[in-house]
């Protein structure tokens, strides 16, 4: 552990010394993961939780973290390389192409964007939240796979198109491998391991989804996680090849 990183365990005894050139710290017991770096004055920092993920989850539970603003820069780069990591290449042999039906049982439901709304409009009355683009209500529409019923999708080499259906609504995006911007979000869209990430941003807002096949192709897994700096979703939605 580098010296401008330490923690101290639950029962005070010091996992290493402390170094006596600390700028800019914070210190937080790490109670839960994906806390830990909200606290510090960086805005670029706070609104990517998953840099406090891998830090807490580096510690025992309760510790506190002292973080220097250095290690900070670190953990950031860090954090970028891992967004990089995404190839452009699609593994051989997987193809997402298809029509898709929702499995209803096996799925989250959609999310209730009237309750999102309820709690946003406390949070704006006691002035904790302030930016209207960090809305949790749209969530749905930004990512439309969370309430959708049936997709459709076709791939190929370089790209891949999705239509979104839900009753008698429908919605197209358009993902092309690699970086790109669409209707001020940053998209960046890749495979990782077997599976499609679509990583996407805009202000403080960040979304991932991870799309992968299983039953031999026959059934589709979406993982979606959303951070809007207020409300955090989380859903699995389930699709059967038809």
């Amino acid at each position: 552990m580098p010296s401008s990183m330490h923690a101290i365990a639950p029962d005070g005894a010091p996992l290493q010394a402390r170094s006596r050139a600390l700028v800019g710290t914070f210190a937080r017991p790490c109670e839960r993961v994906g806390n830990s770096l909200r606290e510090l004055p960086s805005p670029w920092i706070r609104s990517r939780p998953r840099l406090g993920d891998k830090l807490c989850a580096a510690f025992p539970k309760g510790s506190l973290v002292y973080l220097t603003r250095s290690t900070t820069a670190l953990l950031a780069l860090a954090w970028l390389a891992g967004c990089t990591s995404l190839s452009d290449v699609p593994p051989a042999g997987l193809d997402l192409s298809g029509e898709w039906v929702v499995d209803e049982a096996a799925s989250d439901p959609p999310p209730d964007v009237d309750a999102i709304r309820r709690r946003e409009d406390r949070r704006i009355a006691r002035g904790r939240q302030t930016d209207p683009t960090a809305s949790g209500a749209f969530v749905a529409q930004d990512f439309p796979v969370l309430a959708a019923t049936r997709l459709v999708i076709e791939q190929d080499r370089d790209s891949m198109g999705v239509y979104y259906f839900r009753g008698e609504d429908s919605n197209y995006f358009d993902f092309t491998w690699g970086k790109r911007e669409r209707d001020f979000w940053q998209v960046r869209t890749g495979w990782q391991e077997g599976e499609l990430v679509i990583l996407s941003e805009r202000g403080v807002v960040e979304g991932t989804e991870r799309l992968r096949l299983e039953d031999d192709g026959r059934r589709l897994r979406v993982s979606v996680s959303v951070d809007t700096g207020g409300e955090k979703v989380r859903s699995e939605r389930v699709f059967d090849r038809r």
